[in-house]
C-alpha cells in the first residue's frame, strides 16, 4: 500500500512471512532540489578559484626574481673578484652557475631561470642591479 507522507514516500512490501515491511525514500523533487543546489554552490566556488592562477604565476616569478637578486649582492660580498667573473660572464646562464658553484642558489641555471607563464628574468648590468623580470615586452618593476 502507497501513501505520500509529509514529505516522504512510505511503500509497504509484504514479506512471504506475511509481516508488512516500510520502505521510506526521497521524491524526484527532493533528489532534483538538493543536485541543483550542490551545482550552484560548487559553480560559486570554482569561480571565485579563476582568478588564482595567474596571480600564483606573477607570484613565482616576483619571488625568483628577489631571490636571484639577495643572491647578486651577497655573491658581491664573498667572492674577492665577483666584478671582474660577473663582467666575464655574457649570458644569463653563465651569471647564475656563478652563483650556483657558489652556493647561493640551488638547482641549475635551467631552473632558476625558467618561469610559469609569460614570465623570463635577465641579469643584465652590473653585480649588484636589480634582475630584471618581464612579461612578454613589458618589464614589470617590484620592490626588492
Amino acid at each position: 500500500m502507497d501513501q505520500v507522507g509529509s514529505r516522504r514516500f512510505v511503500s509497504a512490501h509484504w514479506r512471504q512471512d506475511g509481516i508488512a515491511h516500510l520502505c521510506r525514500g526521497f521524491t524526484l523533487i527532493e533528489v532534483m532540489i538538493v543536485m541543483l543546489i550542490i551545482g550552484l554552490l560548487a559553480s560559486i566556488v570554482t569561480g571565485g578559484f579563476s582568478g588564482l592562477l595567474p596571480l600564483g604565476r606573477e607570484t613565482v616569478a616576483l619571488t625568483k626574481a628577489r631571490e636571484i637578486n639577495g643572491a647578486r649582492r651577497t655573491y658581491a660580498l664573498i667572492v674577492p673578484d665577483a666584478a671582474t667573473q660577473w663582467a666575464a660572464a655574457t649570458a644569463d646562464t653563465d651569471k647564475v652557475t656563478l652563483l650556483i658553484n657558489a652556493k647561493l642558489l640551488n638547482g641549475t641555471a635551467a631552473d632558476q631561470l625558467t618561469l610559469p607563464g609569460d614570465y623570463t628574468l635577465c641579469l643584465a648590468g652590473a653585480m649588484r642591479d636589480k634582475t630584471i623580470l618581464k612579461k612578454g615586452a613589458t618589464t614589470l618593476d617590484y620592490t626588492e
